[in-house]
């Protein structure tokens, strides 16, 4: 699945998430297959739906009832500057699943592992 894209940061370790300060804006980023550290800079939107679509990975029964309506988070505001404003997740082989990012004009991934997709989601 990683192929393609114009950045890929493969497995990840270390995941971690942040707001980015004076901003509506969040950082996310971990450790990749190089070693570096790599972040991302998304919306609270994109956030949201990150954190809907792992929960529906991670824990699909318990997730199921409680996330009924969490599929109308907002829009960023159209005078912003563009950043990661879309982000999908996609389950993979052998219990990870890799994490799609798009906005700006340009597409970028990361996978997790099933020791590291929950830290990601407890800390979004």
């Amino acid at each position: 699945m990683s192929s393609g894209f114009q950045r890929s940061y493969g497995r990840t370790v270390n995941p971690f998430v942040c707001p980015k300060p004076n901003s509506d804006s969040i950082l996310i980023g971990g450790s990749g297959d190089d070693g570096e550290r790599w972040t991302r800079v998304i919306t609270l939107r994109a956030a949201r739906l990150l954190w809907v679509h792992l929960g529906t990975y991670l824990y699909p029964e318990e997730f199921a009832n409680s996330a009924r309506g969490l599929n109308t988070i907002p829009l960023r505001g159209a005078g912003l500057p563009n950043i990661t404003t879309d982000l999908q997740l996609d389950p993979l082989d052998e219990g990870e699943c890799e994490i799609v990012g798009r906005g700006s004009g340009s597409e970028w991934s990361a996978r997790l592992d099933s020791e590291h997709a929950p830290l990601l989601w407890a800390a979004l």
